[in-house]
C-alpha cells in the first residue's frame, strides 16, 4: 500500500511571473508556501502505511507553486467517478510494481509532493542511494542562481553540457576547477538536506532530492532571465523519464542519474524533478539500486505521476 500525508500550508509567497512559453501551463494553482519535512536520508527501510496521515508539525522549508487561481467549472459527477477510477488504477499499478521489484530482492523508493496542497505520496523515501548525475541539476541551478550573468556568460557551455548531456567532464570542471561546492552547500542548507559534499557526488534519498527540487523550483519559475534559460535546458535532460511520462501538456525540469557495475555501494538508477501540469505542480523522484535500469524507474514513475495528478484533480474538485 501507499503512504500519503498532508502537510499544512503557511502564509503565501509573492507570485513570480513565468516565461511566456510556460505561462499557459503554470497558471492554474495557488501560490503557496508548503512546509516540507527536511530529513536527510538514512538506511532504514520505512514501513508502508495503508491510510492517509495528517501532519501537524510546524516546518520551515517553503515551496513555491504557480500563481493563478483556476477559473473553471467544477467537474461533474461523471468526471469525479472517472477521476476516482483512474486513481484506483494507478494505485494498484504502483503497489504491484513495488511488490514485484522488492519481491525480486531490489530496493525501490519514490516520492511525489503536491506543491499546491502539500500532499505526499511516498514509499521508503528516506533510504539513501548514490546520487550519480541527479546532483548535476540542483548543482548547476545553485551555481547560476548565485552567480547569474557571470556564470552564464563565462561558462554557459559547460553548464548546458552538464545539464543536457550529463557531461561528467564539464561537471568536474565546474565543481573542481571553478566553483567548488559552496553554492550547492547553500542550496542544501536551504532545503534542509544534509549530505557529504566532499566528493563530486553524494548519497541522498528521494526525499532529499525532492527537497532540493522544490527549492530550485522557486527560482526556476521566476522572471529572472538566467532562470528561464536554465529552466529551458532542464526540460530535456538526458535519460530523464520525467518529461516523457508527464507528456506534452506539461513543462518539466528534471535530471536523471545512473551507474552500473560498481557493486551495492554505487549501482543505481535515480530520476527526479518538477512537473508543471495544467492543474498544478508537483515534485517527483524515484530511485532503485538496480544499476542503469530505466525500465524499473519508468514502471514506478508512470503510475506515481498518474496518482499525483489525480490528487491535483481532486484538489480542484473540492
Amino acid at each position: 500500500m501507499i503512504a500519503m500525508t498532508d502537510t499544512p500550508n503557511t502564509a503565501p509567497l509573492s507570485p513570480a511571473s513565468h516565461a511566456a512559453t510556460r505561462a499557459h501551463l503554470l497558471a492554474g494553482a495557488l501560490l503557496a508556501a508548503v512546509a516540507l519535512t527536511p530529513l536527510s536520508g538514512c538506511g532504514d527501510e520505512g514501513a508502508l502505511v495503508a491510510h492517509e496521515q495528517t501532519s501537524t508539525d510546524a516546518q520551515s522549508n517553503l515551496a513555491q507553486v504557480s500563481d493563478t487561481a483556476i477559473d473553471e467549472q467544477p467537474p461533474s459527477d461523471v468526471a469525479l467517478t472517472e477521476m476516482r477510477s483512474a486513481s484506483d488504477t494507478a494505485r494498484s499499478e504502483l503497489d504491484t510494481a513495488v511488490a514485484d521489484i522488492e519481491g525480486a530482492g531490489a530496493h525501490i523508493s519514490y516520492i511525489a509532493l503536491d506543491l499546491t496542497t502539500g500532499r505526499v505520496i511516498e514509499h521508503d523515501a528516506d533510504r539513501t542511494y548514490y546520487s550519480a548525475s541527479t546532483i548535476k541539476g540542483p548543482f548547476c541551478i545553485s551555481l547560476v542562481r548565485a552567480q547569474g550573468d557571470t556564470a552564464r556568460a563565462n561558462y554557459g557551455d559547460l553548464i548546458s553540457s552538464t545539464v543536457v548531456n550529463s557531461d561528467n567532464e564539464a561537471y568536474r570542471t565546474l565543481r573542481e576547477k571553478l566553483y567548488g561546492s559552496s553554492f550547492f552547500a547553500d542550496l542544501c542548507a536551504e532545503a534542509g538536506v544534509s549530505c557529504d559534499l566532499t566528493h563530486w557526488y553524494a548519497d541522498y534519498s528521494v526525499r532529499d532530492l525532492a527537497n532540493l527540487w522544490r527549492i530550485c523550483a522557486q527560482w526556476l519559475s521566476s522572471d529572472d532571465a538566467n532562470a528561464q534559460w536554465l529552466a529551458g535546458l532542464m526540460e530535456n535532460s538526458l535519460n530523464s523519464q520525467v518529461d516523457d511520462i508527464a507528456g506534452e501538456n506539461a513543462v518539466t525540469w528534471s535530471k536523471a542519474g545512473w551507474y552500473s557495475g560498481g557493486g551495492p555501494r554505487y549501482d543505481v538508477t535515480f530520476d527526479g524533478g518538477i512537473v508543471n501540469a495544467k492543474q498544478g505542480s508537483y515534485a517527483i523522484a524515484v530511485a532503485t539500486n538496480r544499476g542503469s535500469d530505466f525500465a524499473t524507474v519508468e514502471r514506478v514513475m508512470r503510475p506515481l505521476a498518474a496518482l499525483a495528478e489525480a490528487g491535483l484533480d481532486a484538489a480542484r474538485a473540492q
